[in-house]
C-alpha cells in the first residue's frame, strides 16, 4: 500500500479532458443525489428557516452550494493540470490533493452555515459534521468516476493491442503469402516458412514448397520479377536470374570454382547458385 503511494499516478486520471469530464460528472451527480435523497437531515441543516419544507428553496440553495463546490474543484484541477506539466503526480500527492479540496469545500460550507443560521452551540461539531457529510457525498461520484475512467483506459489499451495484433496479422497474412498468376488470379496460398525456393521456367515459375515434410512443386504462370515483387516483405530473396530462395532455409553458403552457391536445409533440393548481382545483399542478410 505504502509502496503504491510512491508510484506515479496514471496520466489519464489528470489529463485535461478527463478533468473536464470529471468536474461535470461530480456537479451533475451531486445535484441529483442531494435533491433526490436529501441526505444527512439536510433540510434541518440548510438555512432560511422560513423555507424549510419547500422543495424549490431546497433546490435553489443546494444548487448554490454545489456551484461553490464546483468552483473550488475547477480552481483546484486547473492548479493540478499546471502542476503536472512540471512534476509527476504521485498517488500520495493525488490523495492529498483530494483531501485539501474537500477541506476547502467543508470550510466554506461551515462558514456559510454559521453566517446563515447564527452562532452554533459547538463550532467543532458543526465543522466535523460538515466534513463527514461532504466526504460521504463526494466519495460516491469520485469513486464511480475513477473506476469508470480506469475501466475505459484499460478497454482502450485492450482495443489498441487487439487492433495492433490484427494489423500485424494482416500485414503478414497470418504467416501466409498469396501467389497469383499474371492475370491476378490466386493460384497458391501458403505459409511463408513452407516455401523453399522459386525457380523461373520460361513464362512460368515453379514454387518448391514443403507439405508434410515432403517437397512439392506448383507451377504458376507469371514472371519471377512479379512474384518476387509480391514477396517483398518476406524473407524470400532473389539470388539469381532463375532462382529466389527462402533465406530461412539456408544452411551453408560456400564458394566453388564456379562461384558462390548455397545449400538449403531440405533434402532433395539442389544447391542454388548466387550471381554476382545478388551476392552482396544475400551475404549481408545472412550475416545479420
Amino acid at each position: 500500500m505504502f509502496r503504491l503511494l510512491g508510484q506515479p499516478l496514471p496520466s489519464f486520471l489528470y489529463k485535461r479532458s478527463s478533468q473536464t469530464t470529471f468536474i461535470i460528472f461530480v456537479a451533475v451527480f451531486s445535484l441529483i443525489f442531494i435533491n433526490a435523497y436529501k441526505p444527512f437531515n439536510s433540510f434541518e441543516w440548510i438555512p432560511y428557516i422560513r423555507f424549510r419544507g419547500s422543495n424549490a428553496a431546497y433546490f435553489l440553495i443546494s444548487t448554490a452550494m454545489v456551484t461553490v463546490g464546483i468552483l473550488v474543484l475547477v480552481f483546484s484541477r486547473m492548479l493540478m493540470t499546471a502542476y503536472s506539466r512540471r512534476h509527476r503526480i504521485l498517488y500520495w500527492v493525488y490523495v492529498l490533493w483530494i483531501a485539501v479540496e474537500t477541506l476547502v469545500m467543508t470550510s466554506i460550507y461551515t462558514l456559510y452555515a454559521v453566517l446563515s443560521n447564527g452562532e452554533p452551540e459547538d463550532y467543532m461539531l458543526l465543522w466535523k459534521n460538515t466534513v463527514i457529510n461532504t466526504v460521504l457525498v463526494l466519495s460516491i461520484p469520485y469513486a464511480i468516476y475513477i473506476i469508470y475512467i480506469s475501466w475505459r483506459e484499460k478497454d482502450r489499451q485492450l482495443r489498441q493491442i487487439t487492433e495492433q495484433l490484427e494489423n500485424d496479422a494482416a500485414a503478414s497474412g497470418n504467416g501466409h503469402v498469396q501467389l497469383c498468376n499474371d492475370k491476378g488470379e490466386l493460384q497458391l496460398s501458403i505459409a511463408e516458412k513452407s516455401i523453399v525456393l522459386i525457380e523461373s521456367a520460361d513464362n512460368y515459375v515453379c514454387v518448391w514448397y514443403l507439405n508434410r515434410d515432403k517437397i512439392k512443386k506448383a507451377m504458376i504462370r507469371n514472371t519471377m520479377k512479379n512474384i518476387v515483387g509480391d514477396l517483398a516483405d518476406s524473407n524470400i530473396r532473389r539470388c539469381h536470374r532463375s532462382y529466389s530462395v527462402n533465406l530461412d532455409h539456408v544452411k551453408v553458403m560456400r564458394r566453388d570454382p564456379a562461384g558462390i552457391v548455397i545449400e538449403l536445409d531440405i533434402a532433395g533440393v539442389p544447391d542454388i547458385p548466387i550471381s554476382k548481382t545478388y551476392s552482396e545483399s544475400i551475404t549481408r542478410w545472412l550475416m545479420q
